[in-house]
């Protein structure tokens, strides 16, 4: 059978989580004609500590091996490739140029996906002028399915659903310009505007979705909130989306906007308060959850998303990528 490992540092097992569930997801709705279904297998610490290990030895032609994250990112690229092993860099940050070209010196993957379009385009415009060539591919965290219990509300939660209705930001709200925007937001909301940053569990992540998370608006801010550089949708996107939740986001590329379109409320930061005045001042605005998760699962499936970037042709040809290509959102397709 075809072989997919997956890697990433050790502390990122959470903040990685929606993309890592995306991959396995995706990967298992792929069948190899000759070798079936892949089976999928993830570890985590520094891959050069780890270059002897058994995931790695164990990796032969045609199996896939992918790096997610910027933290011990050193992979054995070169090793693997030399024994046939397709390689890829799953891209985690916002990004200004690109991760492996020849500029840096560094050994390079064959392919690198990407969760955000912005991203994507600036690596392919720094791609084309050192004259790499690189396959790149769209693959954002997609629809994870929830366990039953975890959307089932306890007694205490139902107890409280009286209070006031809130303004969520599951993250940290402080970092870098981000905890300006959300003073400022703080200022106009006061008590209604409430974070969680302590989440590092799945578990720990249901219990807030179902005692706290289910009857709240939901904040989306960028690292640069407030700055005029477009950033990208960040991956906590992925676990509220998949549980329906309505979501105020500042404004992204307009290419990432696009993919969202119907799933977020995108508006600027001066009017996000007004916002969430005028969503909870509608009759049954905290309804409707199930209806959104279901959209967001028809076009965010992994399997929809693997589909969309034609990631059956990495497993199907045993020829090395010809060049760099991005994904087209409106043909569905690499090009």
């Amino acid at each position: 059978k075809m072989r997919v490992l997956l890697w990433h540092s050790r502390h990122d097992a959470f903040i990685f989580a929606p993309v890592r569930e995306t991959l396995i997801g995706g990967f298992e709705s792929l069948v190899h004609p000759t070798r079936g279904v892949p089976t999928v297998t993830w570890g985590v610490g520094s891959p050069i500590h780890a270059a002897s290990r058994r995931q790695f030895a164990n990796l032969r032609r045609g199996d896939i091996f992918v790096h997610l994250g910027p933290y011990d990112s050193n992979a054995p690229w070169w090793t693997l490739r030399k024994r046939g092993v397709r390689t890829i860099f799953y891209q985690t940050e916002p990004a200004k140029n690109c991760f492996g070209s020849p500029s840096d010196g560094n050994p390079e993957p064959d392919e690198i996906w990407d969760f955000a379009w912005s991203n994507l385009e600036a690596c392919a415009a720094h791609l084309e002028q050192v004259g790499d060539y690189i396959t790149l591919r769209y693959v954002p965290p997609g629809f994870i399915q929830p366990e039953p219990a975890a959307l089932v509300p306890t007694v205490q939660a139902e107890k409280q659903h009286a209070e006031t209705p809130r303004l969520l930001f599951f993250g940290y709200p402080f970092y870098k310009a981000r905890g300006n925007c959300y003073r400022a937001l703080q200022a106009s909301l006061g008590s209604q505007l409430n974070a969680t940053w302590t989440i590092s569990t799945i578990g720990a992540f249901e219990d807030w979705w179902r005692d706290i998370g289910r009857r709240s608006v939901h904040l989306h801010l960028h690292k640069l909130c407030g700055t005029p550089q477009e950033q990208p949708p960040a991956f906590r996107l992925s676990p509220l989306l998949s549980r329906g939740a309505r979501v105020l986001s500042e404004p992204c590329s307009p290419r990432d906007e696009a993919e969202y379109e119907g799933l977020l409320t995108f508006t600027p930061l001066a009017q996000i308060a007004d916002s969430f005045r005028r969503i909870i001042s509608e009759e049954g605005w905290a309804q409707g959850g199930h209806q959104r998760a279901l959209a967001y699962k028809a076009r965010f499936s992994p399997a929809v998303l693997f589909s969309s970037a034609r990631v059956h042709e990495l497993i199907q040809s045993n020829r090395p990528p010809a060049g760099w290509a991005v994904a087209d959102p409106a043909a569905g397709r690499c090009q």
